[in-house]
């Protein structure tokens, strides 16, 4: 993947599914692609077209598949299958195969290349937001940033042990990887953070208080907000669902 970034002069960065936030894997992406000198835009499926060397577009829920294949087939469309499509992110990552676009793949099918899980290199570069993510109603007021990876915890009904696999991994303590520039990704004239990590709760004991309180070491002092406010309203799980959820194995 980060060969494929390196190379591309132009980058067209696609969100098939909307939310509120910055897509921080995007943002990532744009950064990693202008240090490498290149470009990165951020436009529709429909707006891919054969000027782009390559298409990177973010998948979050295995649910919005459908709008995942919508957004390749017009990718493929608008650039007459000439530009290849590289695609990350939650449901690539848990099942690649929803993408398969089957008997609906058309002679413009774009060349397709899958990344599952995070990438350590790209965890490290500050969100680019010089692009314009078409933010509204104050979330273009935020900074986003990962502290941490993984998780110790396996739960049976979780995908993050899958989503964010730190074992071995040179620097992880206890299944946590602490991204040690976190600090450097809450930008000065975005005062207020949004902490997206999985679990903040495990990770080492001097990481969680400095990074929620942030009282020394950054000019500004973030506020921290719930990991998935402004995607969908949360609702608790109906009780057929909650007794499935305590019947899955967990272990510590």
């Amino acid at each position: 993947m980060l060969d494929m970034l390196s190379k591309a002069r132009r980058v067209a960065l696609v969100e098939s599914s909307r939310g509120q936030y910055v897509p921080i894997g995007l943002a990532k992406i744009a950064a990693f692609v202008r240090r490498n000198g290149g470009t990165a835009e951020f436009v529709p499926p429909s707006g891919v077209g054969r000027a782009f060397d390559l298409a990177a577009v973010s998948t979050l829920f295995t649910y919005d598949a459908d709008a995942y294949r919508k957004a390749i087939r017009a990718i493929g469309a608008a650039s007459d299958g000439g530009t290849p499509v590289l695609v990350g992110g939650v449901c690539t990552s848990l099942s690649p195969g929803l993408l398969d676009q089957g008997e609906e793949a058309s002679m413009f099918q774009p060349p397709a290349f899958a990344f599952q899980g995070f990438s350590r290199e790209l965890d490290l570069c500050v969100p680019d937001y010089s692009v314009d993510w078409g933010q509204r109603d104050g979330w273009e007021r935020y900074s986003y940033a990962f502290t941490s990876r993984g998780c110790p915890n396996h739960c049976g009904y979780c995908a993050v042990p899958r989503l964010e696999r730190t074992a071995g991994l040179q620097g992880a303590v206890g299944g946590i990887l602490v991204n040690p520039n976190w600090r450097e990704h809450i930008v000065p004239d975005r005062r207020t953070c949004v902490i997206l990590d999985n679990n903040i709760t495990a990770a080492p004991p001097r990481h969680p208080r400095p990074s929620l309180r942030q009282r020394r070491n950054i000019p500004q002092r973030p506020h921290v907000l719930p990991q998935g406010a402004g995607r969908r309203k949360p609702a608790p799980p109906k009780p057929r669902k909650a007794r499935g959820l305590a019947r899955l194995p967990a272990r510590p």
